[in-house]
């Protein structure tokens, strides 16, 4: 049980501003509280994944990134922008924010999986190199539904 193991000089970043802790629930409450984002909130709303956290919190990241490259936004107009697309768009649960924006992010680190959720993504990896899809598609049970006319209405 490693519950209790902080490395000494791990900070957790705050998503919209410089500000750092020791510890990531000092970090969500201080998002909550400064940038009106409740991330465990969130998570819990929007049932998340271990899988779809990290990826969250990478396309989160790199949104915060590119938006403070244009520099002409404050970082509550920022987050604003942001929390408002994460509920109705799609874009953050995509392969790509796998891997990480920043390099040694705490917050992924510190990530729990309380509630055991998962999705199909996360319980395999297929490779695609060697994949006959031809024959994954002749093979399909989906195939033989819309081929034999299961959802015509």
């Amino acid at each position: 049980d490693w519950s209790g193991w902080n490395e000494e000089g791990q900070q957790a970043v705050c998503f919209f501003c410089d500000a750092s802790f020791d510890q990531s629930d000092k970090v969500y409450e201080h998002m909550t509280m400064a940038h009106d984002f409740d991330f465990v909130q969130m998570r819990q709303e929007m049932q998340m994944s271990f899988y779809q956290q990290v990826k969250m919190i990478n396309y989160i990241r790199r949104q915060v990134h590119l938006r403070n490259k244009e520099g002409e936004r404050t970082a509550d107009e920022v987050a604003t922008i942001i929390i408002d697309n994460l509920r109705t768009s799609t874009k953050w649960n995509q392969p790509q924010y796998y891997f990480p924006t920043y390099e040694n992010d705490s917050l992924l680190c510190q990530l729990e999986d309380k509630d055991g959720l998962f999705e199909p993504e996360d319980t395999f990896v297929i490779g695609e190199d060697g994949i006959d899809c031809r024959a994954i598609i002749n093979h399909s049970v989906l195939t033989d539904l819309v081929v034999g006319g299961y959802f015509d209405s």
